[in-house]
């Protein structure tokens, strides 16, 4: 099992079409414009105001103002030829400074997730325990005291033990700090004694729905 630490950085989505805006990651980030107030699907109405990413071509390309009309992009470009294009009657939609791209397509993706991994122990790649745990202790090193400690992207598979560290194992890191860790598929963790008592797990902590958890040793 895998704890996640905060998420830091700071996402924002205006959703409409096949549009997306995202803020970026900044303690101070500007609001994306509020969906409540987005225009009807049948409206007219241009976004400028912050910087809309056309992902056209291999290098990043800007454009001054996006043009929706009756739900559909209508036209990409500068601030005149888009407010030309819509007319008197568009609705303007200020970014306050938002990023604003084409909607995400994606089956499966981890957006957010990944974010969280970021901060945390890289683990991928190890090929023995003693690499993992030397990466988790390097890693503690790094986290303020008080904090968790958490890896992410082992595989059991590649190790030469061909199984996961046990919460012993995951001890020696840290008897008295909190640990977690997470298999590269995100499906499967183990957690050190002191994040098992911090959770108060105990033999008869029932199993999560559609999934179970496994002791190495007695749990009291």
């Amino acid at each position: 099992m895998t704890t996640s630490l905060a998420l830091r950085c700071q996402t924002a989505v205006i959703g409409f079409a096949c549009l997306a805006a995202l803020t970026g990651c900044a303690t101070n980030a500007p609001t994306a414009p509020d969906l409540a107030r987005t225009p009807a699907a049948s409206a007219t109405y241009y976004y400028t105001g912050g910087d809309i990413l056309t992902m056209v071509g291999d290098a990043p390309r800007y454009a001054e103002a996006l043009l929706v009309k009756d739900g559909r992009i209508a036209a990409v470009g500068s601030l005149a030829q888009v407010q030309q294009a819509g007319g008197p009657g568009a609705t303007r939609i200020d970014l306050a400074g938002s990023t604003l791209m084409p909607g995400f397509i994606d089956s499966h993706g981890h957006l957010v997730y990944a974010t969280h991994t970021m901060l945390d122990a890289d683990l991928a790649g190890v090929k023995d325990i003693p690499e993992l745990l030397a990466r988790l202790k390097a890693h503690a090193a790094e986290v303020p005291e008080g904090d968790r400690i958490v890896g992410m992207g082992y595989r059991v598979e590649q190790m030469t033990e061909k199984r996961h560290p046990t919460a012993a194992e995951l001890d020696t890191v840290s008897a008295t700090r909190p640990i977690g860790i997470s298999d590269g598929s995100g499906h499967h963790g183990v957690m050190n004694t002191a994040l098992i008592r911090e959770m108060k797990f105990s033999a008869s902590t029932p199993d999560p729905e559609g999934g179970f958890f496994f002791a190495s040793t007695r749990l009291s």
